[in-house]
């Protein structure tokens, strides 16, 4: 199983990626384990909406990003690893 550190170094790659979105969202969470990117009010969803997140979990790292739910297209290219 990988020890923390590697945990630390994947999920500041991810953060990374997430960050040079950051001038286009609002970031929610910004710590050693969590970091989330939120958009702005939706009102059709009466919610704001969730654009990305990288976070540290006890056994693993995960990393959402919401737009390739709504928009599959956007999977085409990237790495089966990812």
């Amino acid at each position: 199983m990988p020890n923390e550190n590697q945990f630390q170094i994947v999920f500041d790659g991810l953060k990374s990626i997430l960050k040079d979105y950051e001038k286009y969202f609002d970031v929610k969470s910004d710590t050693a384990e969590t970091y989330y990117l939120e958009g702005g009010y939706l009102p059709q969803f009466k919610q704001n909406l969730f654009f990305g997140s990288a976070q540290v979990k006890k056994n693993y790292v995960s990393y959402y990003l919401m737009p390739v739910y709504m928009f599959p297209d956007l999977l085409e290219g990237i790495s089966p690893e990812l």
